[in-house]
């Protein structure tokens, strides 16, 4: 099977639930420049709630599994359990519950006044400017509700070099959450996958890819870049 040498670039971003990966959009860009505009609008996540805060009031009253959370206990669910250490786990739960117990009942009595307060400044809340885009998909209610979306990139790269006769190819795929109201926790995730080939002199195959993991915000890399002098070797 031949593979073509001529240079493509494409990236597209889709939007999708976090738990159900159902897709909501999908985003095309025709450039680099046009895909870092829509990430610097869309990929911002809305700040959270501190913790004294999340400790003290019920944040969340549109719904009663998030109600129910931030009332009952709010640092065990919200925070003890998102750590990912095990050890410090045990330690921070123990912490979270016994925290929990104490403000209980000063939950219990701001929570009527939060829940007054939450929907007489609902119309008057900011909306993120992704659920402009996802709202009217039918499967965007999920991600309204839960306040969390993800974003999934793409990217290809092929550019010949040697007068043709030969090409690099680069793929990035990963992926970014984005929190599109407040939260009582911190959920800013982001992973990606870099794949860097060299299409084989003597044959139709790309060389085995070198496997890059790292963990980066904006996939601001320069797509332009010159071919690595290690890479002329092959």
């Amino acid at each position: 099977m031949s593979i073509s040498l001529k240079p493509v670039s494409s990236i597209s971003v889709v939007i999708e639930n976090e738990s159900n990966k159902e897709r909501l959009l999908v985003k095309k860009f025709s450039s680099v420049e046009e895909y870092y505009s829509f990430i610097d609008k869309y990929g911002k996540s809305v700040s959270s709630y501190s913790l004294l805060k999340s400790t003290l009031i019920p944040l969340r009253t549109d719904n009663w599994k998030d109600f129910a959370k931030d009332i009952f206990l709010p640092t065990f669910v919200n925070h003890a359990l998102r750590i990912n250490n095990f050890v410090l786990r045990i330690f921070a739960s123990i912490f979270a519950l016994t925290l929990d117990v104490i403000t209980f009942i000063p939950r219990v009595i701001v929570s009527p006044f939060r829940a007054i307060y939450n929907h007489k400044n609902h119309k008057n809340k900011i909306k993120h400017p992704l659920i402009s885009l996802i709202e009217n998909n039918p499967h965007s209610a999920e991600s309204i509700k839960s306040g969390i979306v993800k974003l999934r990139v793409k990217f290809q790269d092929i550019k010949t070099f040697n007068e043709g006769k030969m090409a690099h190819q680069f793929k990035v795929e990963g992926y970014m959450t984005v929190a599109i109201k407040a939260l009582p926790f911190t959920k800013r995730k982001s992973k990606f996958n870099e794949q860097f080939a060299i299409h084989n002199k003597l044959g139709n195959t790309w060389d085995k890819p070198l496997i890059i993991k790292a963990t980066v915000k904006y996939l601001r890399f320069n797509f332009n870049s010159m071919i690595p002098p290690t890479c002329h070797r092959l």
